[in-house]
């Protein structure tokens, strides 16, 4: 496994494919936020935590799986900051 898969952004990618069955598309910011989290690493991610958010949830929305999120990680009051910081933690691991 390269040293990338270990990093933040490849884990929020997986989490997301994981729960929802969602990749890319052609019109998501995901491939660049991921570069993003990865650049940044765990402690810039917790720095950019808010951007990080608001980019899943325009994503989310734009795509349907926002109750799902909200399904799965029930009495969560921030469901898409829980994900990543559980993202921050694995890339920790």
């Amino acid at each position: 496994m390269s040293r990338r898969h270990h990093k933040t952004g490849y884990h929020m990618h997986r989490l997301v494919r994981r729960w929802f069955g969602q990749g890319f598309s052609a019109s998501c910011r995901c491939k660049e936020m991921i570069r993003k989290m990865n650049d940044w690493g765990p402690q810039g991610c917790r720095e950019h935590l808010d951007e990080i958010v608001a980019v899943m949830r325009a994503e989310a929305r734009r795509r349907g799986w926002w109750l799902r999120l909200a399904a799965r990680l029930p009495g969560a009051g921030r469901p898409m900051q829980a994900m990543v910081l559980l993202a921050i933690e694995r890339s920790k691991a």
